[in-house]
């Protein structure tokens, strides 16, 4: 089993992540109420299938660098930027999904609501980025351009989420959650790893979803998020061009 996984690190990974998640998907039938408070016991799969490979492969190692990239204070400049920027580009998506002809629909609740939802993203998005950005990301980065793993994460990241609703909303999902990785690929890459600024990016996309795009989640809103951030993306790429296409990200 330890022979597979070295020769196969991604592909075993990816395996696991997928059966530990599928598996988490259980215990919702049992706390049917939980997702109301944005509590995701799926997003924990790529936290325990990082685990398991430890386990398997006793590359010890890696939580070290996990947790030293979680320690370190490198940008705490960059983390109201986010906050301020993930704000506007959901609004930005919320009008013009309410132009399309979708209008806005209110994420209403309590304090106690909205301060339990907060935490349980905090914790989701902690165990999703553990995984993808703690550990898949570098290890892609290892054999492959910052360009290439980013896109190969990202496709793998967005299969992952099995957003089924119609053939047009899956690929649209992918495509932008693709974008959104060759983005947060690049933000870690400019901040040495900065593992907390990538859990803040993945819960500000997921809060202010929430607040924008509540009960709006179908086709239309995919595409808008694909061209907005495709654009951002694309931006991004064009003027770091060297960043992308050359070797290994710092860890």
């Amino acid at each position: 089993m330890r022979e597979l996984f070295n020769k196969y690190p991604v592909g075993s990974y990816y395996v696991i992540t997928m059966i530990m998640s599928l598996i988490l998907i259980l215990p919702h039938m049992i706390f049917t109420r939980i997702g109301d408070y944005s509590f995701s016991f799926t997003q924990l799969g790529p936290s325990l299938a990082l685990l398991i490979y430890v386990y398997i492969t006793k590359q010890k190692d890696i939580l070290e660098k996990i947790k030293n990239n979680m320690i370190t204070c490198k940008s705490l400049i960059l983390y109201p930027i986010i906050l301020v920027s993930f704000f506007i580009v959901m609004w930005l998506c919320n009008v013009i999904l309410s132009l399309y002809g979708i209008p806005y629909k209110p994420w209403n609740g309590s304090i106690m609501f909205y301060i339990l939802n907060i935490l349980s993203m905090i914790i989701c998005c902690a165990g999703e980025e553990f995984g993808w950005r703690g550990f898949l990301l570098p290890l892609l980065n290892k054999k492959y351009s910052l360009f290439t793993s980013s896109v190969i994460l990202g496709v793998m990241w967005g299969i992952w989420h099995l957003n089924l609703s119609s053939v047009l909303g899956f690929f649209m999902y992918v495509l932008y959650i693709t974008e959104l990785s060759i983005i947060m690929a690049w933000i870690y890459s400019k901040t040495n790893a900065d593992l907390k600024l990538m859990i803040l990016i993945h819960f500000s996309f997921n809060f202010f979803s929430h607040v924008f795009t509540w009960q709006r989640f179908v086709a239309p809103l995919f595409v808008i998020e694909a061209i907005v951030f495709g654009i951002i993306a694309g931006v991004i790429v064009l003027f770091n061009l060297k960043r992308f296409f050359s070797s290994e990200i710092s860890e």
